[in-house]
């Protein structure tokens, strides 16, 4: 049978090791979560139990609202999502409380990721979808690991900016050569992220021409609409009724 929420949800189960488990969460805020009934995944290589003492509280995925139109907040993902948040929320806390190594702490969050994108192929997530999502907690990561490494996923950033940019330009004017050149762009830049995440960077500069870019329309709309909110709150008799509209889109993957 295949994989679904009402059984069977192995490698996810119950606390006790009953399958399926269930996913059941209490909404304590706008996008915050907290955790009714804990759940247990074991896939026979890792074993993370997240309950409401392992995860305080979660956002379930943390998507920015002007990509929810390629993945939303919640889906088939979730349970992956909230193991995930479970040691991102471990590591985070051995840093605050007095871990000096912040590389090592960078090498919890990628062990995380690893066990994200298996317990996302765990609850058949569809394959690029979870590659795609398994590239953006990635390149969170790697954000933690040292200004050196920011500044590499800055240029990194530059670089797919402008080779679409002349990759859109060489289309349109039929310059073919320099179009081929763009193309195989991103594979010469992914190493930017680190050696060992060269796939996952590949696979998010090819993503930034049919995800990234339509994004973008979708934030200037938000921020429209959002702009419209906050003007609507200084009309008199307009924030009576209201009290901001939602906030603006929060960050990224963790």
């Amino acid at each position: 049978m295949s994989w679904s929420f009402t059984g069977p949800t192995a490698p996810f189960r119950d606390l006790r090791g009953g399958d399926p488990a269930v996913f059941s969460f209490g909404q304590v805020d706008d996008d915050r979560f907290t955790i009714n009934e804990g759940i247990l995944f074991d896939d026979g290589t890792d074993r993370v139990v997240v309950s409401a003492d392992t995860l305080v509280d979660t956002d379930l995925a943390s998507i920015p609202l002007f990509m929810a139109w390629f993945v939303p907040v919640n889906g088939r993902h979730t349970p992956a999502a909230l193991v995930h948040d479970t040691l991102v929320a471990d590591a985070n806390r051995s840093l605050r409380e007095g871990e000096t190594d912040r590389g090592g702490a960078a090498d919890r969050r990628a062990h995380a990721d690893a066990v994200f994108l298996r317990a996302m192929e765990s609850c058949e997530v569809p394959v690029l979808r979870r590659r795609l999502m398994h590239a953006a907690v990635t390149m969170a990561t790697c954000w933690t690991r040292s200004v050196v490494a920011r500044l590499a996923l800055v240029l990194w950033v530059l670089a797919s900016v402008t080779g679409t940019a002349v990759l859109v330009w060489s289309l349109v004017g039929g310059r073919w050569l320099i179009s081929l050149a763009a193309v195989v762009a991103p594979v010469v830049a992914a190493p930017l992220w680190g050696w060992s995440n060269r796939a996952p960077a590949a696979l998010a500069g090819y993503a930034a021409w049919f995800v990234a870019v339509p994004a973008l329309a979708t934030a200037a709309s938000y921020a429209a609409y959002w702009s419209a909110e906050q003007l609507l709150r200084v009309i008199p008799g307009g924030a009576e009724r209201d009290n901001g509209g939602p906030a603006p889109p929060p960050a990224p993957f963790r």
